[in-house]
Protein backbone atom coordinates (compact mmCIF):
# COMPACT_ATOMS: atom_id res chain seq x y z
CA UNK A 1 0.00 0.00 0.00
CA UNK A 2 1.81 3.40 -1.23
CA UNK A 3 -0.76 5.81 0.75
CA UNK A 4 0.63 9.06 1.58
CA UNK A 5 -0.43 11.59 4.68
CA UNK A 6 -0.54 15.27 4.14
CA UNK A 7 3.48 15.66 3.72
CA UNK A 8 3.67 12.54 1.23
CA UNK A 9 5.21 10.37 3.78
CA UNK A 10 4.11 6.26 3.42
CA UNK A 11 3.96 4.01 5.77
CA UNK A 12 7.34 2.69 4.83
CA UNK A 13 8.44 5.92 5.10
CA UNK A 14 6.56 6.52 8.49
CA UNK A 15 8.43 2.66 9.98
CA UNK A 16 11.96 4.21 8.57
CA UNK A 17 11.49 7.38 10.55
CA UNK A 18 10.84 5.38 13.53
CA UNK A 19 13.71 3.18 13.20
CA UNK A 20 16.01 6.17 12.78
CA UNK A 21 15.28 7.87 15.85
CA UNK A 22 15.14 5.34 17.80
CA UNK A 23 18.39 4.71 16.54
CA UNK A 24 19.32 8.00 16.97
CA UNK A 25 17.73 8.55 21.20
CA UNK A 26 19.39 5.18 21.97
CA UNK A 27 22.70 6.19 20.52
CA UNK A 28 23.04 8.98 22.87
CA UNK A 29 25.77 8.58 25.59
CA UNK A 30 23.07 10.03 28.23
CA UNK A 31 21.61 7.22 30.35
CA UNK A 32 17.67 6.88 30.05
CA UNK A 33 15.00 3.94 30.90
CA UNK A 34 15.62 2.21 27.00
CA UNK A 35 11.02 1.66 26.98
CA UNK A 36 11.01 5.45 27.57
CA UNK A 37 13.24 6.29 24.55
CA UNK A 38 10.39 4.43 22.67
CA UNK A 39 7.62 7.26 23.35
CA UNK A 40 7.85 10.07 21.60
CA UNK A 41 8.79 8.22 18.24
CA UNK A 42 6.24 5.55 19.08
CA UNK A 43 3.39 8.36 19.14
CA UNK A 44 5.16 10.14 15.90
CA UNK A 45 4.73 6.74 13.80
CA UNK A 46 0.92 6.52 14.69
CA UNK A 47 0.67 9.87 13.73
CA UNK A 48 2.33 9.46 10.96
CA UNK A 49 1.00 6.08 9.73
CA UNK A 50 -2.78 7.32 10.61
CA UNK A 51 -2.02 10.34 8.22
CA UNK A 52 -1.27 8.24 5.56
CA UNK A 53 -4.43 5.85 5.82
CA UNK A 54 -6.37 8.77 6.21
CA UNK A 55 -7.14 8.31 9.68
CA UNK A 56 -8.10 9.98 13.09
CA UNK A 57 -5.32 8.64 15.97
CA UNK A 58 -4.89 9.59 19.36
CA UNK A 59 -2.84 7.83 21.55
CA UNK A 60 -3.31 8.07 25.35
CA UNK A 61 -0.57 7.57 27.37
CA UNK A 62 -0.44 5.26 30.72
CA UNK A 63 -4.37 4.09 30.42
CA UNK A 64 -5.83 2.52 33.29
CA UNK A 65 -7.67 -1.02 33.08
CA UNK A 66 -10.50 -0.64 35.47
CA UNK A 67 -11.02 -3.73 37.55
CA UNK A 68 -8.09 -5.27 35.30
CA UNK A 69 -4.25 -6.12 36.39
CA UNK A 70 -2.13 -3.29 34.50
CA UNK A 71 -1.60 -0.26 32.89
CA UNK A 72 -0.91 -0.48 29.42
CA UNK A 73 1.76 1.81 27.96
CA UNK A 74 -1.18 3.69 25.81
CA UNK A 75 -5.19 3.25 24.49
CA UNK A 76 -5.32 3.60 20.94
CA UNK A 77 -8.30 5.80 19.52
CA UNK A 78 -9.56 5.54 16.14
CA UNK A 79 -12.10 8.44 14.93
CA UNK A 80 -12.66 8.87 19.13
CA UNK A 81 -13.36 5.22 19.97
CA UNK A 82 -11.26 3.01 21.62
CA UNK A 83 -9.50 0.75 19.65
CA UNK A 84 -6.61 -1.19 21.73
CA UNK A 85 -3.66 -0.69 23.60
CA UNK A 86 -0.17 -1.03 23.21
CA UNK A 87 2.58 -1.97 25.68
CA UNK A 88 6.06 -0.41 24.79
CA UNK A 89 9.15 -3.00 25.39
CA UNK A 90 12.46 -1.75 25.93
CA UNK A 91 13.88 -2.07 22.59
CA UNK A 92 15.54 -6.07 22.64
CA UNK A 93 13.11 -7.39 24.91
CA UNK A 94 11.18 -8.99 21.92
CA UNK A 95 7.98 -9.82 21.65
CA UNK A 96 7.71 -13.29 22.34
CA UNK A 97 5.37 -13.58 26.08
CA UNK A 98 6.71 -17.04 26.85
CA UNK A 99 9.97 -15.36 27.55
CA UNK A 100 8.96 -12.90 29.58
CA UNK A 101 9.72 -12.98 33.06
CA UNK A 102 9.55 -10.49 36.16
CA UNK A 103 7.47 -7.43 35.49
CA UNK A 104 7.17 -8.30 31.72
CA UNK A 105 5.13 -11.45 32.48
CA UNK A 106 2.83 -9.93 35.03
CA UNK A 107 1.95 -7.16 32.60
Amino acid sequence: MRSRNESGMTIQEALQRFAETVTAKMSLLTPGEPEDQLRGPFENLMDDAAAALGWSIKCKGETLLPNRLGQPDYGIHLHQLLAGYVELKAPGVGVNPTRFTGHNRDQ
